[in-house]
């Protein structure tokens, strides 16, 4: 009897949200909490309530309530960091990251979700440390793949940047070297991504731009084709 009404008390918690009926919703979400029913649905709908009308405060402090009772919970961590992000409060995010892979340190969507983390404030390097992690821990992850590949795209294009600044031609040439040897980083991981997914266009279009810029002519020309073969597709 008494799982059915747990049922009943979550069934009219979740009528309540759906009618934005939000008051009413908190009560019984509360309840069905307090039943320990639903595992993180209860809460996470809170939350989604809470973010309807603006409530920030109240938002997050669910969404945090939410993790200390599920700290495994991937659902979880993604919704509180990207709220996080939304908010500005990317330490917060990033905090919390490192308590998650506190408890699971072979999560590769954790160690990836923090290269993104950095890469978003152009922190390349620490962006790699754990974009290589998520990649040691499952290789076949092509949101890792490819985004160690921009990584190094990217530091590669500020170092070409950095280097065409410079007047003095024995300088330039050695930071323009420097600066082909990290766009060379970059290939064997938007290679593996382009295995991975053979018909992603941003994959195809970076590695069109590292075989013009490492002047492999022939890969070059592969790539083109590839690419006016899935346009003149559509």
């Amino acid at each position: 009897m008494g799982s059915v009404d747990t049922v009943v008390v979550f069934n009219t918690a979740l009528a309540a949200y759906n009618a934005k009926d939000f008051d009413k919703a908190h009560s019984y979400l509360d309840r069905t909490i307090e039943l320990k029913y639903g595992d993180t649905t209860p809460y996470l709908l809170k939350y989604q309530a809470y973010s309807e009308v603006g409530d920030l405060e109240n938002a997050e402090k669910v969404l945090r309530t939410s993790f200390e009772e599920f700290p495994e919970n991937e659902q979880v961590l993604l919704t509180m960091i990207q709220f996080f992000i939304d908010n500005d409060k990317r330490q917060d995010a990033l905090d919390y990251l490192d308590l998650a892979l506190e408890e699971s340190p072979d999560n590769h969507n954790l160690h990836y979700a923090k290269g993104v983390m950095h890469m978003q404030s152009d922190e390349y390097d620490k962006a790699l440390v754990s974009l290589k992690k998520s990649i040691e821990i499952e290789d076949e992850f092509f949101n890792s793949q490819y985004n160690a590949g921009v990584c190094y795209y990217n530091k590669g294009a500020n170092m070409l940047e950095a280097a065409n600044e410079i007047m003095d031609p024995a300088e330039y040439n050695k930071a323009f070297e420097e600066a082909k040897a990290v766009f060379a980083n970059a290939l064997p991981y938007m290679e593996c991504a382009l295995e991975l997914q053979p018909n992603d266009m941003d994959t195809l279009i970076s590695l069109k731009e590292l075989y013009y810029r490492l002047q492999m002519t022939e890969k070059y020309e592969e790539v083109i084709a590839k690419i006016e073969s899935l346009e003149g597709g559509k």
